[in-house]
């Protein structure tokens, strides 16, 4: 069974209003939904905002639902490349991310995660294969890189150039990285996709697109699930 995760309740609202909701589940902060469309049957998580209602949020999904084998984070995000990843196209995630993780001090380089002794996790290619079919089949305009995520909302273009430049990443979110991590350490197929809403040239990107990139992104989950084989 496939998971959407969202991290907050206006982005997964979209997709909620449009499908049947069989059960809800609470796992501490995380709203769980059983919900069927197309008739198909998923899980629709809303998290909480950044990495730590995140990494939680996958981790109870997994516990809440044993048969799900695949875990889709969709949402919003910000732009770190105006001319590849535009307003309200897409980024699909190859790889992912925290530039805020950092322990060069003791001798790491910059995103290291100890113990798992990574820095970038890869999505898995078959999930965004599907999901760029999604988007091919809406002509909405696409392209695949590297995610960023971290604890920090940047509308400024200083920290945003910083984190293209440390990581060659496409967008930043608060939640894409924490969520490739646990999934890569409960051993799940994991893909991410951000609609753009902020790009940081202009002020208030992030209020005024916020709502019509998540209507995009509702689309494209639906179409995702069309495409699903039974």
């Amino acid at each position: 069974m496939k998971c959407f995760l969202y991290a907050m309740a206006k982005e997964a609202e979209p997709l909620l209003s449009e499908t049947k909701i069989l059960s809800k589940r609470q796992a501490g902060f995380a709203s769980f939904y059983e919900c069927k469309l197309e008739g198909k049957r998923f899980i629709v998580g809303v998290t909480g905002m950044g990495k730590v209602f995140a990494g939680s949020g996958v981790a109870s999904a997994l516990h809440l639902f044993p048969s799900i084998d695949a875990i889709l984070n969709i949402g919003v995000g910000g732009s770190l490349d105006a001319k590849k990843a535009p307003l309200l196209s897409v980024v699909i995630g190859e790889r992912y991310a925290q530039h805020d993780m950092d322990t060069s001090a003791i001798g790491d380089p910059v995103g290291f995660i100890s113990g798992i002794d990574k820095i970038y996790f890869d999505s898995d290619k078959e999930l965004m294969k599907t999901v760029e079919a999604a988007t091919t089949s809406l002509s909405i305009p696409t392209c695949r890189g590297t995610m960023t995520s971290g604890d920090t909302f940047y509308d400024d273009t200083e920290n945003r150039k910083r984190i293209q430049k440390q990581y060659g990443s496409l967008s930043v979110d608060m939640e894409s990285a924490a969520m490739a991590q646990i999934a890569f350490t409960h051993h799940v197929p994991f893909v991410a996709l951000r609609v753009i809403s902020d790009t940081g040239e202009t002020p208030n990107e992030y209020a005024r697109y916020v709502l019509p990139a998540s209507a995009l992104a509702k689309q494209i989950a639906i179409e995702y699930l069309k495409n699903l084989e039974d």
